[in-house]
């Protein structure tokens, strides 16, 4: 073998060596490139997601309002026929009994609190869950002594046969049965609100 050979054998050689090394190159290149890829694709999924649920979010808070809304009308709708008996009975205070006189002030205080919570400004179920909790409790105080009171008037014979009496138990049938569907869908709402904060 010539020295020319030998000379043109270690140039190929060594020009293999290169042609491989570039092939590596680009091969880690192209593999970086590709991983870059996925991560900005499940980058832009994970924000999609996010945007969606924030989107469901903010759905969801309309919803709780609008439905708050109408439970606040149905409340003031229960304190306008619950103002109708108190004037009957301001009239009537003669024929309560003790008890019935006790149960008629309960209703009375707790008539005030309410309406100096609503003073306070108005409650966001979606946002102070605190504040909302207790003006429900007032809510429910409220309906309580009224049971109490109504089962006074229920043993006056001439009181609970009063016109104005009989309106008012209508009244209060119809519009606690309507507050009590829609305080359902409200909680439920409200729960639906904070699994998504939670997600979020």
């Amino acid at each position: 073998m010539t020295k020319c050979s030998v000379y043109l054998m270690v140039l190929l050689f060594l020009l293999g060596c290169d042609s491989k090394g570039g092939e590596s190159k680009r091969s880690q290149v192209e593999s970086e490139k590709l991983k870059n890829e996925i991560l900005e694709k499940q980058a832009a999924a994970l924000e999609k997601q996010k945007q969606a649920l924030a989107d469901h979010a903010n759905q969801m808070v309309q919803q709780i309002s609008s439905q708050w809304d109408r439970v606040q009308g149905l409340y003031q709708k229960r304190m306008a026929a619950v103002s109708l008996l108190t004037r009957l009975l301001d009239f009537h205070q003669d024929k309560l009994t003790a008890k019935g006189a006790e149960a008629f002030a309960a209703v009375g205080d707790s008539s005030n609190l309410l309406e100096q919570a609503d003073e306070a400004g108005t409650i966001d179920p979606a946002a102070d869950d605190q504040r909302f909790a207790e003006y429900e409790k007032m809510q429910d105080a409220l309906v309580m002594e009224l049971e109490k009171l109504i089962n006074e008037i229920e043993n006056i014979a001439d009181l609970k046969v009063m016109p104005e009496y009989l309106n008012f138990r209508t009244e209060m049938e119809s519009t606690g049965n309507l507050i009590a569907s829609e305080r359902i869908g409200l909680n439920e709402k409200l729960e639906e609100l904070k699994d998504l904060q939670a997600e979020k």
